[in-house]
């Protein structure tokens, strides 16, 4: 027998009460004592105030946490990526607007063409002379560009016959065999695409899309959402699930759009609920599900994060044999 692990005790993120993990893989990373919790911290939300219009909204602190809840809606958004910006023109002075995205990158440094013109003609009079990596002709490079890590070569001739004289490398396709040439700088593992998605199947990759055999013959988006119609039929044959379908319901969410849950789940008891897998939450995804919450108050969605996912993979992986991923057998 290996080593026995020690219980610890952890406190609920949210309703602080003590308590041991039960499966012991997940000790030091459970953080809700429940199934209850976990579902409550997903609807706890906070107060914003919308950096567009002034408004105040509520939002999810795992949606601040990557970065999102500054806008209240969609519209407020898209107005905030386009907000403009007053400048100088590093030539002339005079004040000119762009967008907020180009002056926090720092594009549009001049006001017009012929300030720029003006700024490049300064720029060569104080050009560097380099000698080409591959023909060893002298040439004239900015400062900048040196900076930038460009002037290696005088001209794109001569760029690509270094790259393929002196880079090109052979490499065996990691599915089929196939010998094939790539550039060094390129970490290609397969020598097509079709042996990239094959290849990327058989080895439980998490976004392969296609039918499943131990499924019905059923189509899925991902592996992830094929791994967790499994949960769910693993739970059917602990009666905890009575039944589940996949994508039966579209929702009309007006100015947001339409919303097409992955799962509509059937417990036991006859209560119904809508799973949606979620491997990565952008501001449409997030803005439908806010949606949702609004328009049909009465419908749950419940959502299968990262996290939850993390722990149903650590706990089911080894109990189906179909599984697909890292923690497959």
């Amino acid at each position: 027998m290996g080593d026995r692990l020690e219980k610890i005790t952890l406190s609920c993120e949210q309703c602080g009460a003590a308590f041991s993990p039960i499966n012991r893989r997940a000790q030091g990373r459970q953080r809700f004592c429940s199934r209850e919790c976990l579902y409550a911290s997903q609807r706890t939300k906070v107060k914003r105030i919308c950096e567009q219009c002034g408004a105040g909204f509520s939002v999810k602190p795992s949606r601040i946490k990557r970065g999102g809840g500054k806008y209240c809606s969609l519209a407020c958004s898209y107005k905030g990526i386009r907000r403009r910006v007053t400048t100088k023109c590093l030539v002339c002075g005079k004040a000119f607007e762009i967008h907020l995205s180009n002056h926090s990158r720092g594009h549009n440094k001049y006001c017009s063409m012929e300030c720029s013109n003006i700024a490049q003609s300064k720029a060569k009079s104080r050009q560097t002379p380099v000698a080409c990596r591959e023909c060893g002709e002298i040439f004239g490079v900015t400062p900048s560009s040196l900076a930038n890590g460009f002037g290696i070569y005088c001209s794109k001739a001569c760029m690509d016959k270094h790259v393929h004289d002196n880079a090109l490398v052979g490499n065996e396709c990691r599915f089929c065999g196939k010998a094939f040439e790539t550039l060094s700088s390129e970490t290609r593992m397969f020598c097509s695409r079709e042996c990239l998605i094959r290849g990327h199947h058989r080895n439980g990759g998490r976004y392969h899309n296609g039918r499943r055999d131990d499924l019905g013959d059923m189509w899925f988006r991902s592996s992830w959402e094929a791994n967790y119609a499994r949960v769910l039929n693993h739970l059917m044959g602990s009666y905890v699930v009575r039944d589940w379908e996949f994508e039966p319901t579209t929702f009309d969410l007006g100015d947001v759009g339409s919303y097409l849950p992955d799962f509509k789940v059937t417990s036991i008891d006859g209560s119904s609920a809508y799973h949606e897998v979620k491997g990565y939450m952008t501001d449409e995804a997030q803005a439908k599900l806010d949606a949702m919450e609004v328009q049909h108050p009465e419908t749950r969605v419940v959502l299968i994060d990262p996290g939850v996912y993390g722990v149903l993979s650590e706990t089911y992986a080894s109990l189906i044999p179909e599984w697909e991923g890292a923690h497959g057998s």
